[in-house]
């Protein structure tokens, strides 16, 4: 079986595990005050590597006019289905975030759960230089990444799985210098029989210098970097969220 990039084949299995096993609804609200405090007049905005939509739809409910982004159709096919659901009208587009390009500059940028883990350390510049261009000046940009602590310490070199009524998984994870590769198997139930599919990322290790060297070389002026959910930073943090906005 051929295995696909970025969780497309687990797209529908993707969006139900997140929101049962992390706290969807606490950091939908982190993001969204997050560029009510830092962008308090922005109106218009991206989210990139919006997935199956989860945060795209709370910033369009917050009244901020979104366009999701990613990678992988299948994801935007979810995110698609979900909104019509929700009796909301959100763009969505496939794109690569290396080359965005918008007809009209935005207020706001957002890469929400790992997006930028997805982008060697070489190609760093590339992407912040295309969220630069994609901005109106004063522009903010929001993004996470997987600490090097949590990449390192919790997720190489282990092997997680669950098993629920209507789906099981089983997840491998490699490491390497610079990064770590995840192989996860699913089993989704379909009626009396389950399907197996496979999909394979790997998500690279950012240190917050580099994060900081690439934002600032693009012209970008570093406003905060905070743990989970806006917490102090530490040693142990397993996520950093950086906001930076440009000059």
């Amino acid at each position: 079986m051929q295995k696909t990039q970025l969780f497309a084949a687990v797209a529908d299995f993707y969006d139900y595990s997140m929101r049962t096993n992390c706290d969807y609804s606490g950091w939908a609200n982190y993001i969204v005050n997050q560029i009510k405090s830092t962008a308090p007049n922005a109106k218009s905005g991206l989210d990139v590597a919006c997935g199956t939509g989860y945060f795209t739809r709370a910033l369009k409910n917050a009244g901020y006019a979104v366009t999701g982004i990613d990678l992988s159709p299948e994801m935007l096919t979810s995110a698609q289905r979900i909104t019509a659901k929700q009796n909301l009208f959100i763009p969505y587009m496939v794109g690569d975030m290396t080359n965005l390009k918008v007809h009209k500059k935005v207020d706001f940028i957002t890469v929400v759960n790992d997006g930028i883990n997805c982008i060697p350390t070489d190609k760093l510049q590339k992407v912040f230089k295309s969220f630069y261009s994609c901005l109106n000046k004063g522009g903010v940009l929001h993004f996470d990444v997987s600490s090097e602590y949590k990449l390192t310490k919790i997720i190489a070199n282990n092997t997680f799985c669950e098993d629920d009524d209507d789906y099981s998984y089983i997840w491998f994870n490699t490491p390497y210098l610079d990064r770590v590769v995840m192989e996860m198997s699913v089993f989704l139930r379909n009626g009396d029989k389950y399907e197996k599919k496979e999909s394979i990322l790997t998500e690279y290790i950012h240190t917050i210098e580099s994060l900081k060297n690439s934002l600032e070389t693009c012209g970008f002026n570093l406003l905060q970097i905070k743990g989970e959910l806006g917490e102090q930073l530490n040693e142990l943090s397993h996520r950093i969220n950086i906001t930076a906005v440009k000059n």
